[in-house]
Parts: C-alpha cells; sequence; structure tokens
C-alpha cells in the first residue's frame, strides 16, 4: 500500500497546507497555527494561535526560539485536552456556505463604497 508522501518543495508544501488545513477543525481535530496565516482558527474554540511556529529543537539559537517553541508545546497540550465534538461544532458554523456567500457579498460592497 503507498503511503501518501509529504510534498517536497515550500511552494508545494504550502498548497498542500492551504487545501488541507481549514478542513482540520471540520473533521473536530484542533489545530495550532500562527496568528498571521489561520483566519479559520478561532484560539480557544477551533484550536490555539501562537506568535510564530518554531525551528525546532536542533534549531534553538536564542531566547526568543525558546519561548516561541515553549509557546508552540503549550498551545499543542491545550489542542489536544479540547472537544473534539465542540471544534466540529463551531468550524461547522464557520464554512456554512450562506455565511460565506453573505460574508464575500458584504465585503464586496464594502470595495465599492
Amino acid at each position: 500500500m503507498n503511503e501518501p508522501t509529504w510534498p517536497r518543495t515550500t511552494t508545494a508544501r504550502w498548497r498542500y497546507r492551504r487545501f488541507f488545513w481549514p478542513a482540520t477543525p471540520l473533521a473536530g481535530c484542533p489545530a495550532v497555527d500562527v496568528r498571521t496565516g489561520a483566519a479559520f482558527v478561532q484560539h480557544g474554540l477551533t484550536g490555539y494561535l501562537v506568535d510564530r511556529l518554531p525551528p525546532g529543537r536542533q534549531g534553538i539559537a536564542n531566547e526568543d526560539d525558546e519561548r516561541a517553541l515553549v509557546s508552540f508545546l503549550t498551545a499543542l497540550e491545550h489542542a489536544q485536552a479540547m472537544d473534539r465534538q465542540a471544534v466540529r461544532s463551531v468550524a461547522a458554523e464557520q464554512f456554512v456556505t450562506e455565511r460565506i456567500v453573505d460574508t464575500i457579498l458584504a465585503a464586496l460592497a464594502a470595495c465599492r463604497g
């Protein structure tokens, strides 16, 4: 049986992440991501947000890296303790088609003035 492989290039990984990550809370799986790139993660409801991702244990070069790692691991522990059904319910409400369409139409109307 062929195992799925992680995309090898940075661009491919980003495309994979953009496709897969928003679906994660819909499956009832809390996510941990950075504040600037995870509009679908509602802090404390569908996962946890951190200021930046850590470089990994072997890549820690300074105290900022150490704090980022501790923050990420703490967020991961909190996410693992979340109620999966509650995560799925909140995410499903967030991705209702009518709500998405209404949000897009309101944004377009605001752009038009």
